[in-house]
């Protein structure tokens, strides 16, 4: 088996989400750490209704949170290029 190389974090900063539950930042940190569509599909389904819920619900807030971090709004280079090629 090769030795496996260390993750590179995908982000430069970690996200911030603010005013959850206790259960709620212990969700976030398990979606985190996980690895791959069906890791996270499958750690939600094993969840209870109540919690599945709020872990689709947090999920969603994470991939946004992440979009915005990495999305420089002042940057709009790729905008530009992709409206040119639309002319």
């Amino acid at each position: 088996m090769a030795p496996q190389t260390p993750k590179a974090p995908l982000l430069s900063t970690m996200i911030q989400i603010e005013n959850l539950t206790q259960k709620q930042r212990m969700i976030c940190d398990v979606l985190w750490n996980l690895d791959s569509k069906e890791q996270v599909l499958n750690f939600i389904r094993s969840l209870p209704m109540k919690d599945r819920r709020d872990a689709i619900g947090l999920h969603a807030l994470m991939i946004l949170e992440t979009l915005d971090q990495e999305m420089d709004v002042n940057d709009l280079t790729l905008a530009k290029q992709v409206i040119d090629k639309v002319k």
